[in-house]
């Protein structure tokens, strides 16, 4: 089966849809898929310079093709001939690249797909505008997609009322690593973007209730810079309990995670919230802002809490008492817990999915 994964953003850009693509492309070619990716030739948050046609990266075959617009309005320009060979089409997120393949002809049988990844409801920036977008170019869109699979419970109601066929299908997700946790630090966890509201993590630190805390983030700039919340730190008095490590390979990553016992985050939206399953993993406990997609894993899980940032007063109280609550059972709960999230169920699921909605091209072809 020839899988096409197409995705706004991928190597060199870094960021969780980019992790899920690449995570399971390679699954399912270990599964006997033939994947390939298709992405826009600039990186969003960078020079914007153009990159190579083609390319690889871990693997895994990439092309790249120009656009018209900005980051949050694109129109992706894909030739015909770039979609034709594959049996699968596998869209990642509601976006230009969403509504451009939709009205992109396809040969007989070819199967179309898409993963929401949280659709682009997550802040209340221009909602009206969205919901009318949502309601007219995203329906007719959606009209095209023989199957919509839902990251959330969340997103598959809402795309219900627009889509054909719609099913849930959480992320899978790469543990971090073969090891429970025994530190006692927080660990903050994802690329450094306004929307994950970092430098709330670090009024929530110089609350006296948590002087004896310490704060590690983790994750590369993108639209803040290290050195501005580094400035932060200083004017709260927390700056020598803060650690900024930047962008980490996986054996960093490892080493810093083994000094933690909480995840903290004040992300105002997630499309999913692999970096919270990441350090669950590893058996450290969440502590986390109250939006869509982490108020539902922290619903299923059995350990962890929700919190609101902008309040930094009751952020901390629960960071303290998550603190103060902290066991071995507590940690292998949280780990137990990430494991239902495994990459091989999830790629195996995806492609029996696919089967499905090849099956259903071929017996309407059949039909008529």
């Amino acid at each position: 089966m020839r899988v096409c994964h197409i995705v706004r953003q991928f190597h060199p850009s870094v960021g969780g849809l980019e992790s899920f693509v690449s995570d399971l492309a390679r699954e399912q070619n270990m599964l006997g898929c033939e994947c390939e990716i298709l992405t826009l030739d600039r990186v969003f948050n960078g020079a914007r310079a153009q990159l190579p046609v083609t390319d690889t990266s871990g693997g895994l075959r990439i092309r790249r093709v120009p656009m018209i617009g900005h980051p949050r309005f694109f129109l992706p320009l894909v030739p015909r001939e770039v979609l034709e060979p594959y049996d699968v089409l596998h869209v990642h997120g509601i976006d230009g690249m969403f509504d451009r393949v939709a009205r992109h002809p396809r040969r007989p049988g070819q199967a179309l797909v898409a993963t929401t990844h949280g659709a682009f409801f997550h802040t209340p920036w221009m909602r009206t505008a969205k919901m009318v977008y949502f309601r007219t170019v995203t329906r007719l869109a959606a009209r095209h997609y023989d199957l919509c699979l839902a990251n959330s419970e969340s997103d598959r109601e809402r795309l219900s009322a627009i889509a054909n066929t719609v099913a849930l299908l959480p992320n899978g997700v790469r543990p971090l690593g073969a090891f429970l946790a025994e530190g006692r630090d927080l660990l903050s966890l994802g690329r450094l973007a306004s929307h994950k509201r970092v430098a709330r993590l670090l009024t929530t630190l110089a609350d006296e209730r948590l002087a004896d805390v310490t704060l590690h983030i983790v994750g590369a700039e993108w639209d803040m810079k290290i050195a501005d919340l580094l400035q932060r730190a200083n004017a709260l008095g927390v700056a020598d309990r803060v650690h900024f490590h930047g962008g980490l390979n996986q054996a960093g990553l490892q080493r810093v995670a083994r000094q933690c016992s909480l995840f903290v985050s004040a992300s105002e939206y997630e499309g999913f919230g692999m970096s919270l399953i990441e350090a669950m993993s590893v058996g450290l406990v969440p502590v986390v802002e109250a939006n869509a997609s982490f108020r539902e894993l922290i619903g299923r899980s059995p350990v962890g809490r929700t919190t609101r940032f902008a309040a930094p007063g009751e952020a901390a109280g629960v960071i303290r008492a998550e603190l103060d609550a902290l066991s071995p059972e507590r940690r292998q709960d949280a780990a137990r817990y990430a494991s239902g999230y495994s990459w091989r169920a999830h790629a195996e699921q995806t492609i029996e999915h696919y089967r499905h909605a090849l099956a259903a091209k071929l017996s309407s072809r059949v039909a008529a």
